[in-house]
């Protein structure tokens, strides 16, 4: 036999059961859905990401210059095989 205590993160309160007893057999799977909410007059939002995100244009500029190098690379090489032969 197993007991299960859930504990509800600070500012939210349980809209499930919290404690649970079960048992299990050898190898054996379940779910237990959870649910909680948050208490009144303490609701957080998270700040909306912004859109002049540095890390954004960063990779976009990488991107390029990746896909620039792969060009080049393959210029180089068609360019190799035409004066050999």
């Amino acid at each position: 036999m197993y007991s299960l205590l859930i504990q509800v993160p600070a500012g939210r309160s349980a809209t499930t059961d919290t404690r649970w007893g079960l048992a299990l057999a050898a190898g054996a799977q379940i779910d237990i859905d959870f649910g909680s909410r948050a208490e009144a007059g303490r609701v957080t939002t998270r700040a909306a990401p912004s859109d002049d995100d540095p890390g954004k244009a960063l990779s976009g500029i990488l991107g390029l210059v990746m896909l620039a190098l792969a060009g080049a690379g393959l210029y180089w090489i068609v360019r190799t095989r035409v004066r050999a032969s």
